[in-house]
């Protein structure tokens, strides 16, 4: 299998594409992200607070319900906004990060998504179990 030095993204040019078979590591690929520029603290930030959410609202199950929806939403748009962020990227970004394939935006915005929608589920879960025993 033939790797790539994925220092090269770094080149900031639209015209730049890269397999996505080739990379060797999702670490090695999160490694070469410039996580100082400000959208992509703001990503980080929203996941967070998306977090801290879902753990400070364990007992409003309506409220995680309509979260959980909202994250569903995000998710299933996240294709149309590596699209966007493929067009645009010059107005907001130092370099171009969004492949066709959309592997940056699926280990950057999708799978946090996903697993803060797993911890819903649990915790949505967990409160259903409880009540359940509760009222017997």
């Amino acid at each position: 299998m033939q790797t790539i030095d994925l220092s090269e993204l770094k080149q900031g040019s639209s015209s730049f594409t890269f397999e996505t078979t080739s990379i060797d590591g999702v670490y090695s690929f999160l490694k070469t992200i410039n996580w100082s520029e400000r959208w992509l603290c703001c990503i980080l930030l929203f996941h967070f607070i998306t977090f801290l959410t879902i753990i400070l609202s364990r007992r409003c199950s309506n409220f995680q319900i309509l979260v959980f929806f909202a994250l569903v939403a995000l998710c299933y748009n996240s294709e149309r906004l590596n699209e966007l962020g493929a067009k645009h990227w010059h107005h907001f970004s130092h370099e171009q990060y969004f492949d066709s394939s959309g592997f940056f935006i699926s280990i950057v915005f999708s799978s946090p998504i996903i697993i803060n929608c797993a911890v819903l589920l649990v915790a949505l879960t967990f409160i259903q179990i409880k009540s359940y025993f509760f009222i017997l």
